[in-house]
């Protein structure tokens, strides 16, 4: 052998060995010797051989667009000079760049060349390798059967072959297959298969990936526990091994796992460590990997402008590598993160970019994805219409495709927009398939989430007697599997439904089991979200500093987080604290920094119920005109997105307006077309509300017998949802209606039963309405002693919990009281009190009238005495 070929083998030797290293720029220098001094002597084989190791190296380093024409070139010659071996080796190659790039097809026909060489050649160990790119381009385009069928003809020759190492990731990409199809108890069998081969070939590398795919298994199964320490783990094999690449590729699959149960914090610091490892060997796609994990626990922390700086960064770094599939995926990620942040256009622009991969890499996965993105965008613009035909397209294409645990999910997006949009029967019904599929696939955490979600279409329909069931369901599952944020959005339901069924120390006990949920899982957002709860079930027993308290730190929090929509809801609730204060316009303030948000971030609908709220802050400061324009956009609204309860609230507003102005036939016609429009959602609660003021304005035109009909039927309707609140005010307004027609005795009984459900509820906001109320009956019997005792036991509660509105109604008619009793430093005081109490609303209606009264003092004050004076009388208020 002469010394130019010897250089040659001793280059090769080299060469090997250095690929074999991971050590790529020593590999480098050595092929290219190798082709140098091939093509010195004419050895065109050599040089075929070098250019194909070239190109490999070129791939290895992510340079595509070197590696590409090195394969090829060496493929030409390699099939030039008859030489299997090489075009197995480049094809083969190829068929991976193909492949990575989405080119499918073309990766088929590269991995079959390559197939067909070594099966030529009899070569297994290359059969085995071409037959895996034959497997992985069948899973990837969706067939999942076909690539099952691959897998087991490249066992089988791994088995032949009496190969440890290829059998244990072979069975190893048989697990994730069934992962993908959705059968997790074959996938659970065959990865712990994977992990006795890799034992067996003493490979932690192996290991360490098995381990990932069995605590995938065991995830998707509701073995939360045992699939955490699974994949904890293969993060301690890659720690043993000293391994950061596998390290890196360890660390966030285990932090993908924790976003699924909750435990953000813990998700952010995996995916922390998985960057850090990534980023310090340089590799970009482990980087990618990093910023992916950690982009989706911030996004389901409500944290989303970090969530978008992740995400965008893992989609450029995935672009720039040439991964347009995985790219496509982070496009739909950021298109939600862009949708919350109200950029619907450029949420949109990203959907449409990862239906557009999906369509060019052949990738069915992606393209239904996108699909379910584009629907969420269409719902967030108000198009329930062309939402719901997406998703239903989506879910059928998920079935077509066997992919159960997607249509499930899809199924379950499309039962949201339903509701969203109203449809409270078509929403259970798509929640009921979702479900039937997760009990199909043996999926306990979602089957608790889908129970959750029936209890809250139930509850959403004020059937609350039939929604308590399910989310008693759920909450079992939901501890069954160790829920985490699962149980503890059960637990804040569970709360909703107690406060809505009369039960706020229930509700409390629940809200405060949940805020220790979302503590423990490090979730700021639902944090956030629970201290609104508890604002409101402290505002409904009368606490209000604490409501006040909660409500502060809420918006604080969702303030910190930048996260509009929770914020915008909290600030809604510290407005209802400000308004039962009688901060009329810090109640205005708030609520309308809570409508710009909403109105920001394109949420049309929420910012429609926000109209709503400031058209009665509006309409209580007497800027008629003002209220009237929000309530009528509010109605617009409404009809536009098909709202249908939008729509009932607008009118109800309109219908206040037009009573307040005298306007008694204009109200009648709003308020029925209101309580149509409840008939229509089935709320009881709705309609027994709108059949209330019905009631008043029958009560307004002294038409009573119809007033205590519709009020009684009212009654009825609150009782059939167990709304005791309801119940208790409109047993109230029912006492007025009988005080109206002087009927004393039955006023008084009306307004103690609502007193004793007050009492009972210790809704001390009530007990202070219906006590002064029965004092002003009792004064109209000319029981003075026991009106004025009743009138102050009001004030005394509405003094002590802050509810400015009834201190201004109680010391106006405690004023009047002691005037009709000639008490005039009595009734100075208190009016006096009531005018300051009354400009601090900013109410100007009842500031004039107080004004009149401390003037109508003064006269009777520097007048003489006189026998038989008219009696001043008190005002009617409802509850």
């Amino acid at each position: 052998m002469d010394s130019g070929a010897n250089n040659i083998a001793a280059w090769k030797r080299r060469g090997y060995q250095m690929v074999e290293q991971n050590n790529l720029p020593e590999a480098r220098r050595a092929f290219e010797r190798v082709v140098r001094h091939a093509q010195a002597r004419g050895d065109q084989r050599n040089e075929a051989l070098g250019l194909g190791y070239l190109g490999l190296i070129a791939k290895k380093r992510g340079d595509l667009e070197r590696a590409i024409p090195l394969l090829e070139q060496s493929l030409a010659q390699a099939k030039a000079l008859d030489m299997p071996q090489g075009v197995i080796f480049t094809s083969r190659h190829l068929g991976a760049i193909a492949e990575e790039q989405g080119e499918l097809d073309r990766a088929e026909r590269l991995y079959r060349q390559a197939l067909a060489s070594a099966e030529q050649s009899k070569d297994t160990q290359e059969q085995a390798y071409a037959v895996n790119g034959l497997e992985s381009v069948f899973s990837l385009r969706g067939d999942l059967k076909g690539a099952i069928a691959w897998g087991k003809q490249c066992l089988a020759l791994f088995q032949q072959l009496n190969d440890l190492r290829g059998q244990a990731q072979e069975w190893g990409n048989l697990s994730g297959a069934y992962i993908l199809l959705g059968d997790y108890a074959q996938a659970e069998a065959h990865s712990r298969q994977a992990v006795q081969l890799a034992q067996q070939a003493q490979d932690k590398t192996l290991l360490a990936n098995a381990a990932i795919n069995l605590a995938t298994s065991l995830e998707k199964l509701g073995r939360v526990e045992q699939s955490l320490k699974t994949y904890q783990r293969a993060v301690s094999l890659a720690q043993e091994l000293g391994d950061q690449h596998a390290g890196a590729y360890a660390h966030w699959p285990l932090g993908e796992a924790l976003i699924a149960v909750g435990r953000l914090e813990s998700a952010w610091e995996h995916g922390a460590e998985s960057l850090r490892l990534a980023t310090a060997i340089d590799d970009e796609e482990g980087i990618a990997k990093g910023h992916a994990v950690m982009g989706q626990a911030a996004r389901r922390q409500g944290l989303d402008r970090p969530a978008k700086a992740h995400l965008s960064q893992a989609l450029a770094l995935e672009l720039k590598l040439g991964r347009r599939r995985r790219g496509g995926y982070s496009s739909v990620r950021l298109s939600g993160v862009e949708r919350a942040l109200g950029a619907l256009q450029e949420s949109l622009r990203l959907a449409q970019q990862a239906l557009a991969i999906g369509k060019e890499t052949q990738d069915a996965w992606l393209q239904n994805y996108a699909n379910d993105e584009l629907a969420a965008v269409a719902e967030k613009r108000g198009e329930a219409a062309q939402a719901a035909t997406l998703y239903a397209k989506s879910f059928e294409a998920w079935l077509a495709m066997g992919e159960k645990q997607r249509a499930a999910s899809t199924a379950d997006d499309l039962a949201q927009a339903l509701s969203g949009a109203g449809d409270a029967l078509g929403a259970q019904q798509w929640w009921r398939k979702s479900l039937a599929l997760y009990e199909e696939l043996g999926d306990v955490y979602q089957q608790a989430r889908q129970w959750g979600n029936l209890g809250a279409a139930l509850f959403e329909s004020t059937d609350w007697q039939r929604a308590e069931a399910p989310y008693l369901k759920a909450l079992a599952l939901a501890q069954e599997v160790d829920g985490g944020e699962l149980l503890a959005n059960v637990l804040d339901n569970l709360g909703m439904l107690r406060e809505r069924k009369g039960d706020p120390h229930g509700a409390r006990a629940y809200y405060l089991k949940a805020l220790a949920a979302h503590q423990q899982s490090g979730d700021q957002a639902r944090q956030a979200s629970s201290y609104r709860h508890l604002s409101d079930v402290a505002y409904r027993l009368g606490e209000m500093g604490l409501a006040r308290d909660m409500a502060e730190q809420s918006v604080a929090l969702y303030a910190k987080l930048q996260s509009g929509e929770g914020w915008a809801r909290a600030l809604v609730a510290l407005g209802r604290v400000a308004l039962g204060e009688g901060r009329l316009a810090e109640a205005e303030s708030h609520f309308s920094h809570s409508l710009q948000l909403d109105q920001r971030a394109g949420n049309r609908s929420a910012a429609g119920y926000g109209s709503t709220r400031l058209a009665g802050v509006l309409r209580a400061l007497g800027r008629w005109q003002e209220a009237r324009e929000m309530a009528q956009q509010a109605l617009d609204l409404g009809r536009e997105l098909g709202d249908v309860r939008l729509q009932a609230y607008g009118l109800g507003d309109l219908g206040t307006l037009a009573e307040l102005q005298g306007e008694l036939t204009t109200a009648q016609d709003y308020y029925q077309q209101a309580a149509a429009l409840a008939e229509k959602l089935g709320d009881r609660s709705l309609l027994g509300s709108t059949t209330a003021n019905l009631a008043l304005v029958h009560m307004g035109r002294e038409a009573y017998a119809e007033a205590e009909k519709l009020m009684r039927k009212s009654i009825a309707l609150y009782e059939a949802v167990q709304d005791q609140q309801g119940i208790g005010d409109q047993y109230g307004n029912l006492g007025l209606i009988y005080r109206m027609q002087g009927k004393w005795t039955q006023a008084l009984a009306a307004l103690r039963k609502s007193l004793a459900i007050g009492e009972a509820l210790d809704e001390k906001r009530m007990i202070a309405t219906t006590r002064g109320n029965i004092g002003v009956v009792l004064w109209r019997q000319g029981d003075l002693d026991a009106a004025h005792k009743a009138l102050l036991a009001s004030l005394e509660i509405a003094e002590q919990i802050g509810f400015v509105r009834v201190q201004v109604n109680r010391l106006h008619d405690l004023g009047k009281l002691a005037m009709q009793r000639r008490q005039w430093d009595a009734a100075e005081s208190r009016l006096r009190r009531a005018l300051a109490l009354a400009q601090q609303m900013g109410v100007q209606q009842r500031v004039e009238d107080i004004k009149k009264e401390l003037n109508e003092l003064a006269a009777q004050r520097s007048a003489p005495a006189q026998s038989g004076a008219a009696a001043v009388q008190p005002a009617a208020a409802t509850q």
